[in-house]
């Protein structure tokens, strides 16, 4: 009699914690689609095409592993910032991409004022805008871009084409260890044809945004967003309308550096996180309402940001020149209403 009650009672013990172990399992699940942004219930849509691993050889269907970023779960063979290295090496490069910017450190280059930036705009028109399961981002139709940029921290020479753009929440880069409610990256390809792992290959422009006042030029996405057609993975609408113009432009203040691209995944040919980027991350938030931010949020997460990186000896330029004898002090690390003359005091100027 005895033995029948211990052998029940370690059926139940055994029945319990099972079902806790079934309970951490799906809260797990459920926070990784939260970051994703997943709003549906069909399995197949919470892990998109495109977005799984690749090595040397492709892993076989069993052993795939599928990308994000939350705290890696070898479970569920998912892997998040914590553990991208280990499944991609090139994730664990020296220079990899998001940094803090640190104003007092940056190395004011007269060269990015004497070669400056030269944007050729084109408004977009009938652009595919997708959630990507990582992303909402705007394609550009191939080849049709008119949009283009030379010079600043760019080689000498080389044209880049604008072929996408696309966003994180919140921020990924920091300016003075203060981190953005969101950063649009504008994604230009150099048109010279350098091929993979060319430093020269992608030119990549940040902007960070804080909350405030509703931004006119994000209207054109953030209206897309709120008829709920991207609140799926995978789905996909068509802008009438968008310009690069209001976010970029040749007068703005910026820094530049040697990166990678920020996520894993890609191809064998063309892996993610490699460091073949060339950054230039404006100095100056942009504001979004909060009501725009939301529909960010909603469609794709709250954290799609990657942490910052080591900069392990990276030079970082700006085409700001340091404050004149008599100047204010340095403002305060964090601040987002920057007062340009205040921000760069102090900044190390090139040799």
């Amino acid at each position: 009699m005895r033995a029948s009650l211990c052998v029940l009672l370690l059926a139940v013990l055994l029945a319990v914690l099972l079902s806790l172990a079934a309970a951490s399992t799906q809260s797990f699940t459920a926070r990784v689609r939260k970051a994703h942004g997943h709003v549906s219930n069909e399995a197949e849509r919470y892990w998109p095409p495109g977005h799984l691993f690749h090595s040397a050889v492709d892993a076989p269907a069993e052993s795939v592993k599928h990308w994000g970023y939350e705290f890696t779960n070898h479970e569920e063979n998912f892997y998040g910032p914590d553990s991208w290295a280990e499944y991609e090496p090139q994730c664990g490069g020296q220079k990899q991409t998001p940094i803090d910017l640190v104003s007092s450190a940056a190395q004011y280059d007269c060269a990015l004022n004497s070669s400056p930036l030269q944007f050729t705009f084109a408004e977009l028109r009938g652009n595919t805008l997708v959630n990507n399961g990582h992303a909402v981002q705007l394609n550009e139709q191939p080849g049709a871009s008119q949009n283009r940029v030379v010079g600043g921290g760019l080689p000498a020479g080389v044209t880049y084409q604008f072929v996408q753009c696309h966003f994180h929440t919140a921020s990924e880069h920091t300016l003075n260890g203060g981190l953005g409610a969101a950063e649009l990256h504008f994604v230009y390809g150099n048109t010279a044809g350098y091929a993979f792992p060319d430093a020269r290959e992608l030119a990549v422009f940040g902007v960070l945004f804080k909350t405030g006042r509703e931004n006119a030029a994000l209207k054109p996405l953030t209206d897309a967003l709120a008829t709920g057609a991207l609140n799926t993975v995978n789905s996909a609408t068509t802008i009438a309308s968008f310009n690069i113009s209001s976010f970029l432009s040749a007068s703005a203040s910026y820094f530049t550096y040697a990166g990678s691209l920020t996520t894993p995944g890609g191809t064998t040919a063309a892996p993610g996180c490699r460091e073949t980027v060339t950054w230039h991350v404006l100095s100056e938030y942009q504001e979004a309402s909060a009501a725009q931010l939301e529909l960010l949020h909603k469609a794709i997460g709250e954290n799609t940001n990657r942490p910052v990186q080591p900069l392990n000896g990276r030079k970082v330029r700006t085409n700001v020149m340091p404050a004149t004898t008599g100047g204010v002090g340095a403002a305060a690390g964090g601040s987002v209403n920057i007062n340009f003359a205040n921000m760069f005091a102090g900044l190390k100027v090139a040799a």
